[in-house]
C-alpha cells in the first residue's frame, strides 16, 4: 500500500481538496507514471491556528490546574483571574504571603506555635508589609527567648515606608521592656523622618517626638532633651515645656526650672499642670514657703479630688517637713478616710519614696474602717525591702500571705518568688540562695523584677547569688546596659573577696603550725537535732494534729541543718507539701511542690497520694493544687488526671 503524497501549503483557497478542520484534505493528483491517485495537502496556516487555540487552552487549562491546587488548601486568597490576567501576576506572591500570613496567626490562635512560626516566616519573605504579623512573630520570639531575632525583625518593616503609629507604639513598648534605650530612640528618629515625608502628619509626629523624649529622661539624659526642646518649631507647647522644665530639674539646675515656670506661668496664667511643676521646682530650690502656696493652689483647682492632696503629702515628705506632711495626712484621712479605694491610692507613692511610718498609719486606719489590709501590707513590704529589714519584711510577708484568699498562678508565683527572696536575703545557706536561683532559672521575669531581685540580693550582702540572677536575667535582656553594668561590679567584687580570702589562708595555716599544742580537752558543744528526736517530736505533733507546729519544726531543722537532713531532704519536702495543704498555705504548698517534683516515678506517685489524701481529709482545694501542679510538671500525667476525674475538674487549663 502506497502511502500518499504529502503537500504543504499556506491556506486551503489554493488547493481544490476536501478540507477536514481546515487543517488537511485530500485531492486528486495525475501522475503520467502512476496516473490519477489521491494526495494529503496540509494547511500550514489552519495547523498555526490550531497550533494556537491549543497553547491558549493549555494556557487557561495550567492555570484552572494550579488555582485548583491552591484553592484546595485550608488558606487561599489567589482567585482564577489573578493566574489568567498577566496583569495580576505581580500580587500572585503578595496574595500567597497573605495567605500563609492568616495561616500563621491562627495557629497562634490554636496554640501551633512551631507551624505557626514557619508560616509566618514564609508569608514575611512574600509580603514583608504585614507588620501585624511582623508584631506577632516578634512576640513569639520575644517568648522563646529570641529578643535579637525579634528586634531584627521589627526593625527590619520600617525598610517598607511608615507603618503606622500603632506599629512604633508597640515596638517602643518592647523595647520599653528590655530597657533598650537605644534601640527606642532609633525607632523613634526613623518614624519621624518617615513622617516628615508624610503630609498632615504633623500630630503624630509630635506625639512620636514626646516618646522620645521622654525615655532620654528615664535614661538620664536631659542635655539631649533640652536640646531638641530648644530646636522643636513648636516649643511653645504645654508639654514641650514641661519637658523643658523636668529636663532642667534632672540636671540639677533648679533655679532655671523655677525661672522657666515662673514665665511660663506669665504667659498662660497659673493651671494645674503649671501649680504642679512649680510646687517640684520650688521643693527642689528649698524655697518651701513658695511650694505650699502652690500645693494650696493646686488644691483650690479641685477641692474634692484627692490627687492634689496625695500630691503635696508626698512633695512635703521628700522636703523633709515631716510635720506639715502629717498634719496633711490627718487632713486626707479626715477628708477622704471612708472610700478605701482612695486611702489605697496613697500607700503606692509613701512606698516609692520608702516612708514606712505614713504608711503604717494608713494601716491602722483602715484596720480601723474594717479595710482591706493587703495593699498597705504590700507597700509596706517594699519600704522594708528598699531599707534591708528583712525580718520586718518577712513578717509583713507572712501577713500577706496568710491573707490570700486565691489559688491564681501569677499570684501564687508572686508570693513564691517573694518568699525565696527574703529567705535568700535572710539565711545565707547554699539550700536557701538555691531556691531562689532555681525559681528565676525556670520563669522568664521582667526586667523589673530581675532589677528588684539584685538590688535586695546586693543589698543582703550576697553578690554570688546576685551574680547568678544577673546570668539568667542576660540571658533574656542581652542588651540592657545596666544589667552589664551590675555584672561588671558584682565580677570585681567576688574576685576581690576571693582574692582576700586566698590571701588569708597562708596565715591561718602559719599561725596554726607556730601556735603551741592546745591541751586535749573536748571540742566545744555544738547544739545539733538528733534525728531521733526529731521525728519522735514530729510524730507527737502530728499525733496531736499541730500542722503549724510541725511546720515549725521543720523551718528549724532547716536552720540548724544537721548532717543527717541531707539523706532525710525528700521524705521532708513531702511532710511541707502535706502539712501546708492541711493548714491552707496554697503559697507555701506551691513552693514545697515545685521544689519536690521534679520528673522522678516514685515522687510522683508519692504527690498524688498526698493530694489523694489532702482532698479525703476536706482539703478539697490544696488537694487539686497539688494535683494541677504535677501535671504542669509532667503534662498528661495519666494518675493526676484520673484523679481530677474522679474529682470532677477539667485538666485542659492546668496543661502548659
Amino acid at each position: 500500500m502506497a502511502f500518499p503524497k504529502i503537500k504543504l501549503v499556506w491556506g486551503g483557497a489554493r488547493l481544490q481538496a476536501n478540507w477536514r478542520l481546515g487543517l488537511f484534505g485530500f485531492y486528486e493528483r495525475t501522475s503520467s507514471l502512476r496516473g490519477r491517485s489521491t494526495g494529503l495537502a496540509i494547511s500550514v496556516r489552519g495547523a498555526l491556528a490550531w497550533l494556537g487555540v491549543l497553547m491558549v487552552a493549555a494556557y487557561f487549562a495550567g492555570a484552572g490546574v494550579i488555582w485548583f491546587w491552591l484553592d484546595r488548601r485550608p488558606y487561599n486568597f489567589v482567585t482564577y483571574p489573578d493566574l489568567v490576567l498577566p496583569t495580576h501576576w505581580a500580587n500572585v506572591t503578595k496574595l500567597r504571603g497573605q495567605a500563609a500570613i492568616a495561616e500563621g496567626l491562627d495557629g497562634f490562635k490554636n496554640h501551633k506555635w512551631r507551624e505557626g512560626m514557619m508560616r509566618l516566616s514564609a508569608g514575611l519573605s512574600r509580603y514583608p508589609q504585614d507588620s501585624n504579623a511582623r508584631l506577632a512573630l516578634a512576640r513569639v520570639y520575644i517568648a522563646v527567648n529570641q529578643r535579637k531575632q525579634a528586634k531584627a525583625l521589627l526593625t527590619g518593616g520600617f525598610a517598607w515606608g511608615y507603618p503606622g503609629a500603632g506599629y512604633v507604639r508597640d515596638v517602643c513598648g518592647l523595647a520599653a521592656d528590655s530597657e533598650d534605650y537605644d534601640w527606642f530612640i532609633a525607632t523613634c528618629d526613623t518614624a519621624m523622618g518617615q513622617l516628615a515625608t508624610l503630609p498632615g502628619r504633623t500630630a503624630e509626629r509630635r506625639d512620636i517626638l514626646q516618646q522620645k523624649l521622654a525615655v532620654l529622661l528615664a535614661a538620664g539624659r536631659p542635655d539631649e532633651v533640652l536640646r531638641l526642646v530648644a530646636a522643636e518649631p513648636e516649643n511653645g507647647r504645654a508639654v514641650f515645656r514641661e519637658f523643658n522644665v523636668m529636663a532642667l530639674l534632672a540636671s540639677a539646675r533648679p533655679a532655671e526650672a523655677v525661672a522657666a515656670v515662673e514665665a511660663w506661668r506669665k504667659e498662660r496664667g497659673v493651671d494645674p499642670q503649671v501649680a504642679r511643676l512649680q510646687i517640684r521646682a520650688f521643693r527642689e530650690a528649698g524655697r518651701f514657703d513658695d511650694m505650699e502656696r502652690s500645693i494650696e493652689e493646686l488644691r483650690a483647682f479641685a477641692p474634692t479630688d484627692p490627687q492634689p492632696y496625695i500630691y503635696g503629702i508626698i512633695q512635703r515628705f521628700l522636703a523633709g517637713r515631716r510635720t506639715e506632711a502629717d498634719r496633711a495626712l490627718e487632713n486626707f484621712l479626715l477628708r477622704f478616710g471612708g472610700s478605701p479605694g482612695v486611702v489605697r491610692m496613697l500607700a503606692a507613692p509613701l512606698a516609692e519614696i520608702n516612708e514606712s511610718a505614713p504608711i503604717e498609719r494608713l494601716m491602722a486606719h483602715a484596720s480601723d474602717q474594717g479595710f482591706d489590709l493587703t495593699p498597705f501590707r504590700q507597700a509596706l513590704l517594699r519600704v522594708w525591702l528598699h531599707q534591708g529589714d528583712w525580718v520586718a519584711a518577712w513578717d509583713v510577708f507572712n501577713d500577706i500571705k496568710a491573707s490570700l484568699k486565691t489559688s491564681e498562678p501569677s499570684v501564687m508565683a508572686w508570693a513564691e518568688l517573694i518568699g525565696c527572696m527574703i529567705k535568700a536575703a535572710l539565711d545565707p545557706s547554699e539550700g536557701a540562695q538555691s531556691r531562689l536561683t532555681d525559681f528565676v532559672r525556670e520563669r522568664q521575669l521582667p526586667l523589673k523584677t530581675d532589677r528588684e531581685l539584685v538590688t535586695v540580693l546586693r543589698r543582703a550582702g550576697r553578690p554570688a547569688t546576685a551574680r547568678t540572677v544577673i546570668t539568667f536575667a542576660q540571658g533574656v535582656y542581652p542588651e540592657n546596659a545596666t544589667l552589664e553594668t551590675w555584672r561588671k561590679e558584682l565580677d570585681r567584687e567576688l574576685a576581690a573577696a576571693q582574692a582576700v580570702e586566698q590571701a588569708a589562708k597562708p596565715v591561718v595555716a602559719s599561725r596554726a603550725a607556730t601556735a603551741p599544742a592546745a591541751p586535749a580537752g573536748p571540742a566545744p558543744a555544738r547544739e545539733v537535732i538528733s534525728e531521733t528526736v526529731f521525728f519522735k517530736q514530729l510524730a507527737e505533733s502530728e499525733k496531736a494534729k499541730d500542722f503549724e507546729g510541725e511546720l515549725r519544726q521543720i523551718l528549724d531543722l532547716r536552720l540548724a541543718r544537721p548532717d543527717w537532713l541531707e539523706a532525710r531532704q525528700e521524705e521532708i519536702l513531702g511532710e511541707e507539701i502535706r502539712l501546708n495543704g492541711r493548714v491552707g498555705d496554697l503559697a507555701a504548698l506551691h513552693l514545697a511542690a515545685s521544689l519536690y517534683l521534679n520528673g522522678d516515678k516514685n515522687r510522683s506517685l508519692r504527690a498524688v497520694g498526698l493530694a489523694r489524701e489532702l482532698h479525703a481529709a476536706g482539703c478539697k482545694e490544696t488537694g487539686m493544687l497539688l494535683a494541677q501542679e504535677l501535671l504542669r510538671k509532667i503534662p498528661n500525667y495519666p494518675p493526676a488526671k484520673r484523679l481530677l476525674a474522679e474529682w470532677g475538674v477539667s485538666d485542659e487549663t492546668v496543661q502548659p
